[in-house]
């Protein structure tokens, strides 16, 4: 659905998924045939094992994907030629990172990508959470795991610069004690 905004606002020809796994989200987005035909898929995780599943389940399926491994926290991994006109997008995959800044995401927009959407745990959104009880649990379970704290941050500060338009849906329960947000956003 948040892709098929995107779609109307602007025109794109990729859609990277950041941290793909074995691609079940990027493979069931692309056999699902929702969004133009000319678009191009592409699977990227620091998992080499994770992108060999990847590809065998694209062939079995009829899908040309393309893979690539990378973490994404080295500038050359910031190749204007894969990312020029493209859509990221994550799902759980974000609260892995050391860290996510606005300087990561002037990066992305600097070599060409024009939005994204995230299904990301943003522990900064969880003051809103109105279960005190669950808010306190999700809490401690992030400081537990050691994940990203404040994904959102960086999206909100790239919106108060005027660099990006934002929507968040904050805190879906989702995964047990990771509730999630649904950010999507696209370049000005």
């Amino acid at each position: 659905k948040n892709l098929l905004l995107l779609e109307k606002k602007f025109e794109y020809k990729k859609i990277i998924e950041i941290g793909a796994g074995y691609g079940d989200k990027i493979l069931n987005l692309a056999k699902s045939n929702l969004l133009k035909p000319n678009i191009t898929y592409v699977a990227a995780d620091i998992s080499q094992n994770g992108l060999d599943c990847c590809q065998i389940l694209s062939q079995k399926m009829g899908i040309k994907l393309s893979t690539i491994k990378s973490s994404f926290y080295e500038d050359k991994d910031f190749s204007k030629d894969l990312f020029k006109e493209s859509i990221i997008f994550t799902s759980y995959s974000l609260h892995y990172r050391r860290s996510l800044t606005l300087n990561d995401l002037k990066k992305f927009i600097h070599a060409g990508v024009k939005g994204g959407v995230h299904f990301e745990p943003c522990s900064d959104l969880y003051n809103n959470i109105k279960d005190d009880l669950y808010k306190i649990f999700a809490m401690k379970y992030f400081y537990i795991n050691n994940y990203l704290m404040e994904i959102g941050k960086a999206f909100i500060q790239a919106k108060d610069e005027g660099i990006i338009n934002l929507s968040i849906e904050e805190n879906k329960l989702g995964a047990g004690l990771l509730p999630h947000s649904n950010i999507v956003w696209h370049v000005i």
